[in-house]
């Protein structure tokens, strides 16, 4: 059978379309850390530590494995000092969260990533870090000296959060103009990344089209940006890939959509990492992750909790 100059374009054309090169998008799990937080079970270091090194053979190369946080307050974040040593032989990036500068000369060596908080909104600042961001990036400055002190800054990377780049619990919406003046505070600091943050679980691809034309559109950046969104309203995934066709190159995820922020009324699972991994297979974006793996991995931390 013959086939004309036009047909045989068109099917050039398609198949041409289907081996695109698509870029390679790094989800960061935060599942040990973002995920058990909000969990009403307390699991033990050995439990979380299995969770690690489950998440890094499943092909995770982005782990934030625990937070400095008062664990009176955050009783699910305990011994993380201890997890971080245990996790010395783990292949994936170790991030943890960091609010002030008093434990950083407990970090073991192999940590790689410190990661700063504060969010676009002082009433949730103040019941979240009793300070407002002001004071947050006081705080900052202090965590920069003290690495410094200490010969870490140079061999460790800095990642600065954003809470509540969509909304807050106790104030609405959110001016963009703020997050923007973070984002400017982070970069004086020449952080390594930038997070930028759905706390409350109300992006929707619109949204996030319209948060990150307002943010590359006020400044060149030195810092990528990654995002980190909860799933409240269902549309965590299409608000991801949204962010990624805008040329966001890092999501956030929490295994089996664990978790949520303790300080938010809302509590919204985060958005889970496999249905973040299948969505991004389907699109042809390649993460370097099984998801066979990742799936028992999602059965596995379920049945614990």
């Amino acid at each position: 059978m013959h086939i004309g100059w036009s047909s045989s374009l068109s099917m050039i054309t398609k198949a041409s379309r289907s081996l695109s090169v698509r870029p390679f998008i790094k989800v960061l799990e935060v599942g040990p850390r973002d995920g058990l937080q909000n969990e009403q079970r307390v699991l033990p270091v050995a439990t979380r530590s299995e969770l690690v090194h489950r998440l890094d053979d499943a092909g995770l190369r982005h782990i934030e494995v625990g937070s400095l946080v008062n664990y009176k307050k955050v009783p699910q974040m305990h011994s993380t000092l201890e997890l971080l040593k245990d996790c010395y032989d783990v292949d994936a990036k170790v991030s943890v969260l960091v609010p002030n500068h008093k434990q950083l000369h407990q970090l073991p060596k192999h940590v790689d990533e410190i990661v700063l908080f504060v969010a676009a909104s002082d009433t949730f600042n103040q019941r979240n870090i009793n300070t407002n961001i002001e004071g947050a990036f006081k705080r900052f400055e202090d965590i920069i000296s003290e690495l410094k002190r200490l010969h870490f800054y140079n061999r460790i990377s800095i990642r600065g959060s954003i809470s509540c780049c969509w909304g807050c619990p106790y104030e609405g919406m959110i001016d963009p103009h703020t997050v923007v003046d973070i984002i400017k505070g982070y970069e004086r600091l020449n952080v390594d990344m930038i997070d930028l943050c759905d706390t409350i679980g109300v992006a929707s691809p619109k949204s996030v089209e319209y948060v990150l034309n307002c943010v590359y559109g006020r400044m060149p950046y030195s810092a990528p940006f990654s995002l980190h969104l909860h799933d409240t309203n269902g549309l965590a995934v299409e608000s991801a890939l949204q962010g990624v066709k805008m040329g966001i190159h890092t999501i956030h995820s929490s295994i089996a959509g664990l978790g949520g922020c303790p300080f938010s009324p809302t509590r919204a699972g985060n958005l889970d990492t496999v249905r973040l991994v299948e969505a991004l297979h389907d699109q042809g974006y390649p993460t370097g992750i099984d998801e066979f793996k990742l799936g028992n991995v999602s059965n596995w931390i379920r049945r614990q909790l």
